[in-house]
């Protein structure tokens, strides 16, 4: 992670959120590679991050020590926002860079009081919480939809270009389905058309057909 002071300009992008950026104490840039943990499930909370820019996977660990993937970002997420209002210190979730991840961090302790007394901030973040609950059926969906269709819409949202590369025994553990589970799908899904095996990873060969098969996961939207 690197850390450097936020210009002006990149302040400014938290007005999507409805922050008061002047009376903001101490904020700061934080910079991650693809791959690394901006936090961890039980640790103590330092800051309130805003993503800039960049995608974001969110996951709980689960007692076999499996990890459950609960939200993807895109370019927009609030890491922390749940834990601002239930003010017992630690993250009650990881969160892993897919791609190289800028936003601007927050230092909790000296902000609380500030981000609790904006009306603008706390209407955007009930309004992101009313539409969690009533839309982003992540948890649901990555239970309940078949595995090529959480396959199809994860890679759909990691994918680049509709090319795809990933850890699969993580991508497993986040879809809640066994490696030799999810290598059997992949293999079934080349073997219909819709993706092709390459050097690297994966890429979708046919757009219509993969598009049929993407259900099972929602981005995080700008409120």
């Amino acid at each position: 992670v690197r850390r450097r002071t936020a210009a002006q300009e990149l302040l400014n992008g938290l007005n999507k959120y409805g922050l008061p950026v002047e009376r903001l104490v101490n904020p700061y840039v934080l910079e991650f590679d693809a791959g690394e943990i901006l936090c961890l499930d039980g640790e103590p909370v330092e800051w309130l991050f805003f993503l800039l820019e960049g995608r974001a996977k969110i996951f709980m660990t689960v007692d076999t020590g499996e990890n459950l993937i609960l939200n993807l970002w895109d370019g927009y997420g609030v890491l922390c926002d749940m834990e601002l209002f239930m003010g017992d210190g630690i993250y009650h979730a990881s969160c892993r860079a897919i791609t190289p991840v800028r936003g601007i961090a927050l230092p909790l302790d000296v902000n609380r009081e500030i981000l609790l007394g904006c009306n603008e901030y706390l209407r955007r973040t009930c309004r992101s919480f009313a539409r969690t609950m009533a839309k982003d059926r992540n948890v649901f969906n990555n239970i309940l939809y078949p595995v090529e269709a959480r396959l199809c819409s994860y890679i759909a949202i990691n994918g680049t270009e509709g090319e795809w590369s990933d850890n699969l025994t993580q991508v497993s553990e986040l879809l809640g389905v066994s490696y030799r589970h999810l290598l059997r799908t992949l293999r079934g899904l080349c073997a219909k058309g819709v993706l092709r095996r390459t050097e690297s990873g994966y890429v979708v060969a046919d757009q219509r057909a993969f598009a049929s098969y993407n259900k099972g996961f929602v981005t995080m939207e700008e409120t």
